[in-house]
Formats: C-alpha cells, structure tokens, sequence
C-alpha cells in the first residue's frame, strides 16, 4: 500500500517530476514498469530504514527531506 501511496504523493506534490518519471517509463531508450519500480523502491527504503541506514544518513545531515544530485 505505502508504495501506491508514494506514487500518488508524487503526482500531487511535485507533478513536473511524476510527470518526467512517466516519460522515461514511456520511452524507448529507458522503458520500465513504473508502479512496479515504485514499489520496489519503496521496499528497499524500508530495509534500510529497518537496518538504521537512513536513521544515520538524516541525523548526518540534521534533515530528512534534502536531496542530493
């Protein structure tokens, strides 16, 4: 469930990122099943979650909601 809710949570709150995923879930040159990918990812966040992996990265960097390039 998280992972469907995830992708909803990105077409609502940053649509022109949704928007750019889809195109390359659509394209020819990098095709992929998104909702499947979605929920994959999802799953791997949640391991390291569990394993104190991201536990340790946002106390780092004092923030949960930074993104590095």
């Amino acid at each position: 469930m998280l992972g469907l809710f995830q992708l909803c949570y990105l077409h609502f709150h940053s649509p022109a990122n949704a928007h750019a995923i889809y195109d390359l879930s659509i394209s020819r040159a990098h095709g992929f099943p998104l909702a499947t990918v979605s929920m994959n990812a999802t799953k791997w966040a949640m391991q390291a979650l569990r394993e104190g992996r991201l536990n340790r990265e946002a106390n780092r960097r004092q923030t949960v909601t930074e993104v590095q390039p």
